[in-house]
């Protein structure tokens, strides 16, 4: 967790080394000269903007969200941040807790994108395919299911299931 912590003017008064790793500063002597808000993506700037006329209208804004940075390198981190007011020194100041969560949404992307190719292949598959619950419920049959008994839906599948449609020697099968 990348923790920034700085005084109602923006002077940072403490950075951890997992702040520096998050956004690729070197030292503080950097993300003193450009500051983690000059990182955000065009959108997530355009949202920072928002988010400070707010603050300076005195209206609450919200101290968790999301955000997207552009490292000094280039590459494009997700950051969970949470920011809360602080008494530091016996002042109130603002800390700003980054957690970087690139790892976990891409992960979460690699598996709907999965998700969604099983459901592709699965419902374009020229094999008649139902899927049925342990209590024998139908959950889903694919176009070729369908065509094969022709059904117009799943819910004549429900309401007719197949062994309706068996020969006498296949139902005893």
């Amino acid at each position: 967790m990348g923790t920034y912590i700085v005084d109602v003017d923006r002077h940072i008064l403490y950075v951890n080394q997992a702040f520096l790793d998050i956004f690729g500063y070197k030292n503080i002597e950097e993300a003193s000269a450009s500051p983690p808000h000059e990182h955000y993506t065009p959108q997530e700037y355009a949202n920072f903007l928002l988010r400070r006329e707010k603050e300076l209208h005195g209206e609450p804004i919200t101290g968790e969200g999301e955000a997207d940075i552009i490292r000094t390198d280039g590459s494009i981190r997700h950051l969970q941040v949470f920011r809360r007011e602080i008494l530091w020194d016996g002042k109130p100041q603002l800390q700003i807790i980054y957690h970087d969560i690139t790892e976990g949404k891409r992960a979460e992307e690699a598996l709907k994108a999965s998700e969604e190719n099983f459901r592709n292949s699965i419902s374009k598959s020229p094999l008649g395919i139902r899927v049925r619950d342990k209590d024998g419920h139908i959950l889903f049959s694919n176009q070729a299911f369908l065509d094969m008994f022709g059904y117009k839906n799943i819910e004549e599948v429900k309401i007719h299931p197949p062994p309706e449609y068996y020969t006498p020697e296949s139902y005893a099968d």
